[in-house]
């Protein structure tokens, strides 16, 4: 445990690269696979050519997400623990919901009637993006005082992951549902490019902060 806690967040910002990648490379090798017009999630359904790939690289990323949850609780739960608490509930909400389960639990290409895995899947994702969404939302509160400038920052964040999260994903939202909505994988792409932001630079902080303190 001590060995994550000091490491954890080397492995956390690991864990948001690759999967922030993982689309940007799988997708090389997928024929016909269009980024401005498809979702992610096409690269693991069960006719894509590299369905085991994506979904074994989106369990691995989770994994290595929920590995650097310990440096997030060390570093903050002695000052702020719910601020500690809620982040760690954050990213693993994220790594297990839209990473591990939707990797255990693939996509499907076919339209149909709606199946249990395609169910937990949706939800798992939608549980994951969520818990991604509030983390600029907490640090901004966190930093209010101390970094104000960086605190406003990372509310206009917030604001932009959710609007992109409502919009990216307006085909499964009830009312809005029938606002037509074009090239959805862009929209996808920006909303996660906002999602991931966060925490990589919380991770990046905190490793510069810490090689700080040994010099």
């Amino acid at each position: 445990m001590k060995w994550l806690q000091k490491n954890g967040f080397f492995i956390l910002l690991l864990g948001v690269v690759s999967d922030f990648l993982t689309p940007y490379i799988l997708n090389l090798f997928y024929p016909g696979f269009n980024p401005l017009t498809m979702y992610v999630s096409a690269l693991g359904s069960d006719d894509s050519p590299v369905q085991l790939a994506f979904n074994l690289w989106s369990i691995i990323s989770g994994c290595l997400m929920l590995l650097g949850i310990p440096a997030v609780w060390q570093r903050y739960h002695r000052k702020t623990p719910l601020l500690a608490v809620l982040l760690s509930l954050a990213i693993a909400f994220f790594a297990i919901g839209d990473c591990i389960f939707t990797g255990v639990f693939t996509y499907s290409a076919e339209t149909g009637p709606l199946t249990v895995e395609m169910l937990v899947h949706n939800l798992a994702s939608g549980a994951g993006i969520v818990g991604f969404m509030v983390v600029p939302l907490l640090l901004s509160i966190y930093f209010r005082r101390s970094h104000p400038q960086r605190s406003r920052k990372l509310l206009i964040v917030f604001f932009l992951s959710t609007i992109l999260s409502i919009v990216s994903g307006s085909k499964d939202l009830p009312l809005i549902n029938q606002i037509p909505v074009t090239y959805e994988g862009v929209w996808q792409r920006l909303n996660l490019f906002f999602l991931y932001l966060p925490v990589a630079l919380l991770a990046i902080f905190e490793i510069q902060n810490r090689n700080q303190r040994k010099e």
